[in-house]
């Protein structure tokens, strides 16, 4: 916690679409990945929730027994958009002798899930990219084929990982004690259906990749308001 809180606080000047500006953060709370999912979207009532967050390199898991999170439950695992990534880059290099350039792989994940999701990120329809090793265009239809391939393999592997974090009975029954169970993060939208066999009370919210963002920046809000609220009147002469 000491160390995210050195890493933010602080001045930060950017520039943002050509513009220069100032960014002042002050760290009010460091909380657990996940958490922010179940302020946005989760129940207001003291049952026990999860999230499931898939992001681009991990899988973090967060469970809280109504405000209280339950700390053996809390894992990750270093499994992730990017690694799958990471594979598609290398049976690519296997077969046509190069690796895939990083917005080549951008552009190939985007292209797939739009085809499954077409309301991404962006709203807006992601044109197929271009693909070419030594002069010749690759088929991007057997790209998307490998695609299907390495995400069914990680949707297993996240699977397994959280059948053995949540693993609540001799049946296999996974999260089965849990209330609701959320799947949030980027890597909703590749691994949800291989989720879905083994969690069948999987909620996927809408939006998943800001989902966490919304809850902190509730969060933050409320504890500014709070802060507002204790500050003692200042006095004007």
């Amino acid at each position: 916690r000491k160390k995210v809180k050195a890493a933010l606080e602080g001045v930060h000047p950017f520039t943002f679409n050509g513009v220069s500006r100032v960014a002042q953060v002050r760290v009010r709370s460091v909380i657990m990945e996940g958490a922010g999912a179940l302020i946005a979207h989760g129940s207001t009532q003291a049952i026990t929730q999860g999230c499931i967050d898939v992001g681009g390199r991990t899988t973090d898991l967060f469970v809280a027994a109504g405000q209280q999170p339950v700390l053996p439950l809390c894992q990750g695992k270093p499994l992730g958009v990017e690694s799958v990534a990471d594979l598609l880059s290398q049976r690519f290099e296997d077969t046509y002798g190069r690796p895939l350039k990083a917005a080549e792989r951008r552009a190939i994940l985007r292209a797939f899930v739009q085809r499954h999701h077409p309301a991404t990120l962006s709203g807006l329809p992601e044109a197929e990219p271009a693909l070419y090793a030594s002069g010749l265009e690759v088929s991007f239809a057997d790209i998307a084929s490998w695609c299907h391939a390495l995400f069914e393999d990680a949707g297993a592997d996240i699977a397994a990982f959280v059948g053995a974090a949540w693993n609540s009975s001799e049946t296999g029954a996974v999260g089965a004690d849990i209330a609701q169970v959320m799947l949030v993060g980027g890597g909703a939208y590749y691994v949800a259906e291989a989720l879905k066999t083994r969690i069948p009370h999987l909620v996927v919210p809408p939006r998943p990749e800001l989902a966490n963002a919304t809850g902190y920046g509730a969060l933050a809000q409320e504890l500014v308001r709070r802060a507002s609220r204790q500050s003692p009147p200042v006095a004007c002469v």
